[in-house]
């Protein structure tokens, strides 16, 4: 395994990796920009606030995307004699507190806004299901979670939440029974097939008049062709196999000595 040491070219590999970091500092903000831009008028006070914001964010996203992403990916990345990449990282997993009130009114917040968009799209709860959804997510969405009555009535409310987001999943009414779904849901197979059986044919009708015409790429000449291809991808097969069973051999034999090892410093420690 080769590990990355540098960069080849300083100047010109930093200056690819910033405009790589700008890049998704841009994309960062113009998502931001859509969530937000209907909120106050371009000419307001709110809206020169928030150009504000934007201009000190966007040099702070490039370099917390270069310190965070790109550095570490970079340092602990490994290359095989085959090209093949992999990542070896030593940080440790991140620890983070999350208060349980955030956390639950973040999931409220992501079901008020999925539910009704999901069945929207989809339309896979019943009416009444359609109908309570849209009631239950009005209220939540009212809820106060630093009340302790609000915050009792969001715990009321959650699995019911949780329980309607499942349902309104694309094809959940197959999953619940719905017989009309399931007799749609088969259809649609079947109209499938009919699609892949149809293609299938004419590629077969194409080769056969390939044969009789002499003209463009055979049955033969296809037979050859696939089965070069299939060859050249089973003799990679072998090729990997052989280093996998070489890697599997060396880590035997490291296990090994790190059973006589144990044993040696288990022995040493009996007095």
């Amino acid at each position: 395994m080769i590990a990355i040491k540098s960069f080849g070219d300083q100047d010109q590999c930093r200056s690819e990796i910033s405009k790589i970091c700008a890049r998704f500092a841009l994309d960062a903000i113009s998502l931001i920009d859509g969530s937000t831009s209907g909120d106050f008028d371009p000419e307001s006070p709110e809206a020169k606030a928030y150009l504000d914001f934007r201009e000190w964010l966007g040099p702070e996203l490039v370099l917390l995307a270069q310190a965070s992403i790109v550095s570490p990916v970079l340092s602990s990345m490994r290359v095989d004699g085959e090209g093949y990449v992999y990542i070896h990282s030593d940080l440790p997993e991140v620890q983070v507190q999350r208060s349980h009130v955030f956390v639950k009114a973040g999931r409220i917040a992501w079901l008020c806004a999925e539910i009704p968009s999901l069945d929207s799209a989809y339309g896979e709860l019943y009416e009444d299901e359609s109908e309570e959804a849209a009631r239950i997510c009005k209220e939540a969405d009212a809820l106060d979670l630093a009340d302790e009555k609000d915050l009792s009535r969001a715990d009321e409310l959650l699995p019911r939440l949780e329980e309607l987001y499942r349902y309104a999943q694309p094809g959940f009414r197959i999953y619940r029974g719905d017989k009309e779904a399931i007799a749609h849901a088969e259809s649609l197979i079947e109209a499938a097939r009919e699609k892949l059986r149809d293609e299938q044919q004419r590629r077969i009708d194409e080769y056969i008049s390939s044969d009789a015409s002499g003209e463009g790429h055979g049955s033969l000449e296809a037979v050859e062709r696939f089965s070069a291809q299939l060859n050249e991808i089973d003799l990679k097969i072998k090729r990997h196999s052989k280093d996998l069973e070489a890697l599997s051999f060396e880590r035997n034999k490291i296990l090994d000595d790190l059973e006589l090892a144990e044993e040696a410093l288990d022995a040493s420690k009996t007095p």
